[in-house]
């Protein structure tokens, strides 16, 4: 006796997990070196987290465990500043 297939059901196999794409727009972080398109990373994501920086270098000391400074926060996010 063969079967039919039911045609409502769906197949597992067929199921595909989304594609889930992480990083910057190439616009937003551009730069001569590795290291400033860093810094540009930084200072986009300090501006897009929501929150202020005196709040991200709170929650940053906290996971650290060590102090961490607004002025630490600049520093990394300048390209300007060689010394970070």
């Amino acid at each position: 006796m063969s079967r039919k297939t039911d045609t409502r059901q769906l197949s597992l196999l067929d199921w595909e997990p989304p594609v889930i794409t992480t990083g910057y727009d190439p616009m937003l972080v551009r730069g001569n070196t590795f290291e400033f398109r860093l810094c540009r990373g930084i200072s986009v994501s300090l501006e897009e987290c929501g929150k202020s920086r005196p709040e991200v270098a709170d929650i940053m000391s906290d996971i650290m465990g060590r102090p961490i400074s607004v002025n630490m926060l600049n520093a990394y996010a300048s390209g300007q500043r060689e010394d970070h």
